[in-house]
């Protein structure tokens, strides 16, 4: 399976980290991450997103990322406060798909950490592509994320249709 048919565009988005402490100001990163599956059987890709359209919502992971969460980042022994976690639902690549969004707010120190993550997972025919958004005391991915989104896709499909 090739995306070199399919059509040549920018990259999603560029990743950028940035140290500057000068007046108080915070660590800031941004990533986008997509990747394509393509199972030996493409049942496989029904039988899979029936299954995880059953577990992957705000209300089925919540317990886990709090957890998670709250153990990596040692709690406030470890200079750490975890001011809020929220786990939603939200506006997912296709219908078909299934889509999670993660906001996080807590201190490190004097460090502020605004952390924002959305996980996507969606089927095009014989694959499915995943697209993870992640950035950290910005907003500026979350503000395109419906661009993102589509970018994803879009590259997907093109890429399914050249390799028919």
């Amino acid at each position: 399976f090739s995306t070199a048919d399919a059509a040549e565009d920018a990259p999603l988005a560029e990743t950028e980290r940035s140290f500057d402490f000068d007046g108080g100001d915070s660590l800031v990163a941004r990533s986008v991450q997509s990747s394509i599956a393509v199972p030996q059987d493409p049942k496989e890709i029904e039988a899979g997103f029936e299954a995880l359209r059953k577990v992957m919502t705000a209300d089925g992971v919540r317990p886990c990322f709090e957890s998670a969460f709250t153990e990596s980042l040692g709690g406030e022994d470890s200079g750490v406060t975890i001011s809020s976690i929220e786990v939603t639902d939200i506006e997912k690549v296709t219908e078909d798909g299934v889509a999670i969004g993660l906001d996080l707010q807590a201190v490190a120190f004097i460090i502020p950490i605004n952390l924002h993550m959305e996980m996507h997972m969606w089927p095009e025919g014989p694959a499915a592509g995943q697209l993870m958004i992640m950035e950290l005391n910005s907003e500026t991915l979350k503000d395109a994320s419906a661009d993102i989104r589509e970018a994803a896709r879009t590259r997907l499909a093109e890429a399914v249709k050249a390799n028919k």
